[in-house]
């Protein structure tokens, strides 16, 4: 009699445990996949029809990596099953499908299980989307480098942009041109119609000035009512010149806000590469203090820097 309830005490105790390892298998907010030595697919849980979309039904007997597409080729294949025989498992970011045909990144794990003689029995496969991850990532990202008002590029993604232009620039022997834009009559906005007058009317030269520059360069707000692009690479002075002309007249335009007709004008300095130095910084500042001698004589608004020999800027 002793014997017999120790049997059946052990029974109970091994369905309970299979109970709970079912129990986890269906409830588990990671989707999880059984496979047969040949990678068909011979069970999957409620999460990995909830993320993929397909019914067990419909999978079952499927190889997985049908549902796996993008940058995953035969060789990525053959380098995963290789590791995953080497040490028993593989982890990493792939590329799946769901059944609706919407793509999407995966966190994969795949661990093998083998019999009492060591042979691949199964391999079981688990994954989340990471979708929401991603996105979360990329918009830090974005707000790392760009303004968060105007949404163009901020100093630090300015900066990168800029030393990438100049190694161009010297290694293909070519100018570069950075142009410095200060707004003038700025501060009246925001004193007689509030912060949101103001920065509306920001948005509003961010955008016009966007659309008058080439796509290779790069409109970056420096901070407050300052504006610094970077041409990376440039004809002649005479282009430059035209170009800031071009800006001036988009920013003197009307910005309406709350039927009020803001306005404001511009100063603008100009300097480029080889002539206003071989650094980043130095031609920023040359075109900065251009700019400043702009503010000097306004009824001239754009300034050129003068070569690193000279005093005084140049009208």
């Amino acid at each position: 009699v002793v014997v017999v309830v120790e049997v059946i005490t052990a029974l109970r105790r091994e369905e309970a445990s299979l109970r709970l390892a079912r129990t986890v298998f269906e409830t588990s907010p990671i989707a999880i996949v059984v496979t047969d030595a040949q990678h068909r697919i011979i069970s999957a849980n409620a999460s990995y029809t909830r993320i993929s979309g397909y019914p067990l039904q419909e999978v079952l007997g499927e190889k997985k990596t049908m549902l796996l597409i993008g940058k995953q080729n035969s060789a990525f294949y053959r380098d995963m099953l290789h590791i995953i025989h080497r040490q028993g498992h593989w982890e990493g970011e792939v590329v799946s499908r769901r059944k609706s045909g919407e793509i999407y990144p995966q966190m994969l794990s795949i661990a093998q299980v083998l019999d009492n003689n060591n042979a691949i029995a199964y391999y079981v496969s688990m994954f989340l989307d990471i979708t929401e991850r991603q996105q979360a990532e990329e918009k830090i990202r974005h707000l790392a480098h760009h303004d968060y008002l105007t949404n163009l590029p901020n100093r630090v993604l300015f900066l990168e942009k800029a030393a990438q232009a100049l190694v161009l620039a010297r290694r293909y022997h070519r100018q570069l041109g950075i142009i410095f834009i200060d707004l003038d009559r700025f501060k009246p906005i925001n004193d007689n119609y509030g912060h949101d007058a103001g920065d509306a009317l920001l948005c509003a030269v961010a955008q016009r000035l966007r659309k008058a520059i080439r796509k290779s360069d790069t409109v970056c707000r420096q901070g407050g009512d300052e504006f610094v692009i970077l041409l990376p690479e440039i004809k002649d002075r005479e282009s430059l010149a035209g170009l800031a002309e071009v800006m001036l007249q988009l920013i003197e335009q009307p910005c309406l806000f709350e039927k009020n007709h803001l306005q404001v004008s511009a100063s603008i300095g100009i300097a480029t590469y080889p002539e206003n130095g071989n650094a980043v910084d130095e031609i920023i500042q040359s075109a900065d203090s251009a700019m400043y001698a702009a503010k000097v004589h306004p009824e001239e608004h754009i300034c050129f820097a003068p070569p690193k020999a000279q005093e005084e800027p140049k009208k």
